[in-house]
């Protein structure tokens, strides 16, 4: 049975390896995300084989990737398409878990579909007088973290 000290040396590894390729073939990707991702899909797959038993570890690097993917998508929005912030970090929990416990639940789905359908209402009238503050309240919400 491997260990957490295992999945993280092998981290370690990966990343500093993965880094090399970056700077040697000159390759555009985040060796930390990459690495990352690598191995808790590695570990998710030892973890069917009753190779590997911290399911917690495997939930938090899963975590790791979603925020990386959460933040390259904000860095690649634009300023008008941010009002979505919080429908896609829903969506993205929202599919984690649902790969994690293996079954589609019909109420988290609904409550996706009425955030959007939310979000999507305001965007369409973000340039109405009326609207206008909430959805810039929405792209500042993190400005002064």
């Amino acid at each position: 049975m491997l260990s957490v000290l295992h999945a993280l040396t092998g981290l370690t590894v990966l990343f500093f390896i993965l880094l090399g390729l970056k700077n040697w073939r000159d390759w555009g990707f985040c060796a930390i995300c990459a690495a990352s991702t690598i191995t808790w899909i590695t570990l998710a797959g030892l973890y069917i084989l009753d190779m590997f038993d911290s399911l917690i570890l495997i939930v938090l690097m899963s975590g790791m990737t979603l925020h990386g993917l959460y933040r390259l998508w904000e860095e690649k929005s634009s300023r008008k398409h941010l009002v979505f912030r919080l429908p896609v970090l829903l969506l993205g929990i929202t599919v984690l878990y649902q790969v994690f416990v293996w079954q589609i639940y019909s109420e988290l789905l609904g409550l996706l579909v009425l955030v959007w359908l939310f979000f999507l209402i305001l965007y369409f009238y973000r340039e109405n007088d009326r609207f206008e503050v909430y959805v810039d309240d929405l792209i500042e919400c993190c400005r002064d973290w």
